[in-house]
């Protein structure tokens, strides 16, 4: 279901279409953005105002999800190009400024001081 779409073909404002459903402008914003999805109660609540019955919903479900996965890969490969950058820059560091023979200790402490937490966060950051 593309809710802009539905929205503008109604002629519609976000506003009208907030204050017609109860839903938030806001999250009606985010969502015509492409920044989340519905959630299932909204998702009802939307499929009923614009009257739209199973076989469509079932059909924009597939889009839906489509969509989302091409998102999530998007994001693993930004994930992934972000900590192969950060490798590279640690070990170019390491090597200018250490003893190879300290280099090893120092890669493992410096790896395992990237923790998972200060990833993700990286992440929300560039989903934001």
């Amino acid at each position: 279901m593309n809710i802009k779409e539905l929205r503008k073909e109604r002629n519609l404002s976000q506003q009208d279409l907030a204050d017609a459903t109860g839903i938030s402008k806001a999250k009606i914003e985010k969502w015509e953005v492409g920044k989340g999805a519905p959630k299932v109660e909204d998702y009802i609540t939307l499929q009923n105002f614009f009257g739209i019955n199973n076989s469509d919903s079932n059909e924009a479900d597939l889009e839906l999800n489509k969509d989302e996965l091409n998102k999530e890969s998007q994001l693993a490969s930004i994930a992934s190009n972000i900590k192969m950058d950060y490798m590279v820059a640690l070990l170019a560091e390491i090597q200018e400024k250490l003893d190879p023979t300290k280099a090893a200790s120092v890669i493992v402490s410096k790896v395992q001081k990237l923790s998972q937490l200060d990833f993700e966060n990286k992440l929300n950051r560039m989903k934001a």
